[in-house]
C-alpha cells in the first residue's frame, strides 16, 4: 500500500477512534554523535531556541522567550535537552550515549522528501508548572515488514493548558520533563 493510501485509510479511521490528526510530511534529521557535554550545550546555545527543556545530573528546569539559561558549576554535566527554533521550524535534542557522549539530532520540518506520515501529540508538563504541555511532532516511517513505525519525536516548544486539556488529562498521560 503506498504512503498516500495508508494516509487515507487512516483519516477514514481516525475519527471512529479519536486518533490525532496526520499529515504525509517532509523532514531532514543533521545527526552528530561523540560531542562533549560542553559543545552540546554551546551548540543548543548557538542554535538561539524559542524555548525549551534541560536536564542536567542534579539540576532540571525549561525555559521560554529564548531565555537560555548559563550552567551553574553544582549542576553537574549535561545529560539531555530538548529545544524549539519556531521561526525556522528546527528542533534540536540532546541525548546522552554514555557518560560523557552526547548526540545532537537537528530535524528540519518542510525540507526533503515527503516520506514520512506526522502527527502532533502532547504531555502533561509537570515539572514546569501544572498549566502547561510539552509539545511533540511525531514522524512515522515505512518499514517492509512492520509498516509505518514512530521514528522520530521532534520536540515543538510548550502550550498553554486549556480547560479541554484538563479533562483530557489523566495520570497515565503525565510526564515530568525530566522523563523525556
Amino acid at each position: 500500500m503506498s504512503i498516500e493510501n495508508t494516509l487515507a485509510t487512516y483519516n477514514r479511521i481516525r475519527q471512529i477512534y479519536k486518533l490525532p490528526e496526520m499529515a504525509l510530511t517532509a523532514v531532514t534529521f543533521e545527526v552528530k554523535n561523540d560531542l562533549t557535554p560542553e559543545l552540546a550545550w554551546q551548540a543548543l546555545c548557538e542554535f538561539q531556541p524559542l524555548e525549551g527543556w534541560f536536564q542536567f545530573q542534579s539540576h532540571a528546569d525549561a525555559f521560554i522567550n529564548n531565555a537560555v539559561p548559563q550552567p551553574k558549576q553544582d549542576w553537574g554535566r549535561l545529560l539531555d535537552a530538548e529545544v524549539f527554533d519556531s521561526e525556522n521550524k528546527r528542533s534540536l535534542s540532546l541525548r546522552t550515549l554514555s557518560f560523557g557522549t552526547i548526540r545532537l539530532t537537528i530535524a528540519t520540518a518542510g525540507t526533503g522528501e515527503k516520506e514520512f506520515l506526522a502527527d502532533d501529540v502532547k504531555q502533561l508538563a509537570t515539572r514546569r508548572t501544572k498549566h502547561e504541555w510539552l509539545c511533540y511532532r511525531r514522524y512515522w516511517r515505512h518499514d517492509e515488514e512492520l509498516g509505518f513505525m514512530p521514528f522520530y519525536a521532534a520536540f515543538q516548544g510548550f502550550s498553554v493548558l486549556i480547560k479541554e486539556d484538563a479533562e483530557q488529562a489523566s495520570p497515565a498521560s503525565e510526564s515530568t520533563t525530566q522523563g523525556n
